[in-house]
């Protein structure tokens, strides 16, 4: 799958590729059919929906072959079409799956298929990776299922708990947080709860007061 954000995180479209992975330089004509009809499906939804920048789930290597491919296929819309030329990004997949195989995850995207739920991850990491860690951040401490060291095994869960959520407050003060778009977005309102002073609870009755607010 490969899937387009706005500028809010918002998902405006995707496109299924099956066969993208299939090798492009294979002797069999039947699959490199198939990858060249994917590819030519997602020039045109580039044409279409015109991207900043294109992220790829750093799974294996066949990351490495999907960026060859993605960057061969840009140049030749730039000299084609006179596209702008946009980045082909790899970002780590970790992430990606626990997002799409969590509570969250779910909720939010329930009819979408785990593959696209991961999709959409990748994407939103890139666009503010704060943001998208934080989707993590709830009452199920998914949080704790990303692998951040060797040794964190060593410390106990609490203890664990404890230092990512000092990090996620210290990251949050630093570029703070647009509380009308926190009110608007459910996207941005995880990050609520680490403004200094506030916490799940408090953060969560702000939200609730001000969302009342507007509505009246």
């Amino acid at each position: 799958f490969c899937v387009i954000v706005n500028h809010d995180g918002e998902v405006t479209d995707y496109l299924r590729l099956p066969n993208i992975l299939k090798r492009k330089n294979t002797a069999n004509k039947e699959e490199k059919a198939l990858k060249e009809a994917d590819l030519e499906s997602l020039a045109e939804f580039m044409r279409n929906k015109k991207p900043h920048v294109i992220a790829i789930g750093g799974e294996s290597r066949e990351a490495l072959n999907i960026q060859t491919d993605l960057r061969e296929l840009v140049s030749q819309l730039v000299e084609d079409d006179k596209y702008p030329e946009i980045n082909v990004e790899i970002v780590d997949n970790d992430l990606a799956k626990i997002y799409a195989n969590s509570k969250k995850g779910a909720a939010d995207f329930r009819e979408y298929p785990l593959l696209l739920r991961q999709a959409i991850s990748v994407a939103r990491r890139l666009r503010d990776p704060l943001v998208e860690y934080s989707q993590l951040c709830s009452a199920d401490e998914e949080i704790l299922c990303l692998r951040y060291h060797t040794l964190q095994d060593q410390v106990t869960k609490e203890e664990l708990l404890e230092t990512i959520n000092m990090e996620f407050i210290n990251r949050t003060n630093e570029v703070g947080v647009d509380i009308n778009l926190a009110v608007q977005n459910p996207l941005t309102v995880n990050l609520v709860q680490f403004i200094c002073g506030l916490g799940p609870r408090k953060g969560q009755a702000l939200i609730k007061i001000l969302s009342r607010q507007i509505s009246d």
